[in-house]
Protein backbone atom coordinates (compact mmCIF):
# COMPACT_ATOMS: atom_id res chain seq x y z
CA UNK A 1 0.00 0.00 0.00
CA UNK A 2 1.35 3.39 -0.82
CA UNK A 3 2.18 5.49 2.22
CA UNK A 4 -0.47 8.04 1.22
CA UNK A 5 -3.25 5.45 0.93
CA UNK A 6 -2.20 3.86 4.23
CA UNK A 7 -2.36 7.23 5.98
CA UNK A 8 -5.72 8.04 4.40
CA UNK A 9 -7.15 4.70 5.57
CA UNK A 10 -5.95 5.28 9.12
CA UNK A 11 -7.22 8.86 9.25
CA UNK A 12 -10.59 7.77 7.90
CA UNK A 13 -10.87 5.01 10.48
CA UNK A 14 -10.11 7.42 13.31
CA UNK A 15 -12.52 10.06 12.00
CA UNK A 16 -15.43 7.65 11.84
CA UNK A 17 -14.81 5.90 15.16
CA UNK A 18 -16.62 8.55 17.29
CA UNK A 19 -19.57 8.56 14.89
CA UNK A 20 -19.83 4.77 14.98
CA UNK A 21 -19.58 4.79 18.77
CA UNK A 22 -22.36 7.41 19.07
CA UNK A 23 -24.81 5.34 17.00
CA UNK A 24 -23.91 2.10 18.79
CA UNK A 25 -21.85 0.47 16.03
CA UNK A 26 -18.55 -1.28 16.68
CA UNK A 27 -15.57 0.94 15.96
CA UNK A 28 -13.37 -1.97 14.91
CA UNK A 29 -13.34 -2.95 11.24
CA UNK A 30 -12.66 -6.61 12.01
CA UNK A 31 -11.54 -8.85 14.83
CA UNK A 32 -8.85 -11.50 14.92
CA UNK A 33 -8.74 -13.87 17.88
CA UNK A 34 -5.03 -14.27 18.60
CA UNK A 35 -5.64 -14.52 22.33
CA UNK A 36 -6.90 -18.07 21.93
CA UNK A 37 -3.39 -18.96 20.75
CA UNK A 38 -1.68 -16.93 23.46
CA UNK A 39 -3.74 -18.57 26.20
CA UNK A 40 -2.85 -22.16 25.29
CA UNK A 41 0.15 -22.22 27.64
CA UNK A 42 0.69 -18.63 28.81
CA UNK A 43 3.50 -19.36 31.25
CA UNK A 44 5.61 -21.34 28.81
CA UNK A 45 8.48 -19.12 27.68
CA UNK A 46 10.53 -21.84 26.02
CA UNK A 47 12.05 -21.15 22.62
CA UNK A 48 10.08 -23.99 21.01
CA UNK A 49 6.77 -22.71 22.39
CA UNK A 50 7.51 -19.11 21.34
CA UNK A 51 8.29 -20.24 17.78
CA UNK A 52 5.12 -22.32 17.69
CA UNK A 53 2.97 -19.43 18.91
CA UNK A 54 4.57 -17.05 16.40
CA UNK A 55 3.89 -19.47 13.54
CA UNK A 56 0.28 -20.00 14.58
CA UNK A 57 -0.37 -16.26 14.81
CA UNK A 58 1.26 -15.64 11.42
CA UNK A 59 -0.91 -18.36 9.85
CA UNK A 60 -4.04 -16.96 11.49
CA UNK A 61 -3.28 -13.46 10.23
CA UNK A 62 -2.78 -14.77 6.69
CA UNK A 63 -6.18 -16.47 6.91
CA UNK A 64 -8.12 -13.59 8.44
CA UNK A 65 -6.92 -10.43 6.71
CA UNK A 66 -8.00 -9.56 3.17
CA UNK A 67 -5.61 -11.10 0.64
CA UNK A 68 -4.98 -7.73 -1.00
CA UNK A 69 -3.39 -6.44 2.22
CA UNK A 70 -0.61 -8.98 1.67
CA UNK A 71 -0.38 -8.70 -2.12
CA UNK A 72 2.51 -6.40 -3.04
CA UNK A 73 0.87 -5.66 -6.41
CA UNK A 74 -2.33 -4.41 -4.79
CA UNK A 75 -3.12 -0.80 -3.97
CA UNK A 76 -4.32 -2.05 -0.58
CA UNK A 77 -0.98 -3.70 0.27
CA UNK A 78 0.02 -3.15 3.90
CA UNK A 79 3.79 -3.33 4.27
CA UNK A 80 3.69 -3.02 8.04
CA UNK A 81 1.40 -6.03 8.39
CA UNK A 82 3.48 -7.99 5.91
CA UNK A 83 6.64 -7.21 7.91
CA UNK A 84 4.99 -8.39 11.13
CA UNK A 85 3.82 -11.64 9.54
CA UNK A 86 7.24 -12.26 8.01
CA UNK A 87 8.89 -11.57 11.36
CA UNK A 88 6.58 -13.96 13.18
CA UNK A 89 7.06 -16.62 10.51
CA UNK A 90 10.83 -16.37 10.57
CA UNK A 91 11.22 -16.72 14.35
CA UNK A 92 13.54 -19.61 15.10
CA UNK A 93 14.56 -21.55 18.20
CA UNK A 94 18.14 -20.57 17.35
CA UNK A 95 17.32 -16.84 17.67
CA UNK A 96 18.65 -15.06 20.72
CA UNK A 97 15.74 -14.91 23.25
CA UNK A 98 12.88 -16.02 20.96
CA UNK A 99 10.32 -15.15 23.65
CA UNK A 100 11.52 -11.53 23.74
CA UNK A 101 11.57 -11.38 19.93
CA UNK A 102 8.00 -12.70 19.91
CA UNK A 103 6.99 -10.02 22.43
CA UNK A 104 8.47 -7.38 20.12
CA UNK A 105 6.53 -8.65 17.11
CA UNK A 106 3.34 -8.79 19.19
CA UNK A 107 3.90 -5.16 20.23
CA UNK A 108 4.30 -4.22 16.55
CA UNK A 109 1.16 -6.19 15.71
CA UNK A 110 -0.75 -4.39 18.45
CA UNK A 111 0.38 -0.98 17.19
CA UNK A 112 -0.62 -1.93 13.63
CA UNK A 113 -4.02 -3.21 14.82
CA UNK A 114 -4.79 -0.04 16.75
CA UNK A 115 -3.83 2.15 13.79
CA UNK A 116 -5.94 0.15 11.34
CA UNK A 117 -8.91 -0.48 13.67
CA UNK A 118 -8.45 -4.24 13.85
CA UNK A 119 -9.45 -5.73 17.19
CA UNK A 120 -7.05 -8.35 18.49
CA UNK A 121 -9.31 -10.34 20.74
Amino acid sequence: MSRFIEIERRVSAHQFAPIKRRVGLPIWERGINIKAILRLDPHNVSARHSVSVAGQIAALLRQRVPAEWLDVTSAAYDGTLNDVIDGLSSLSVTDNNPHEVLDGWLADLDAWARATRVLLC
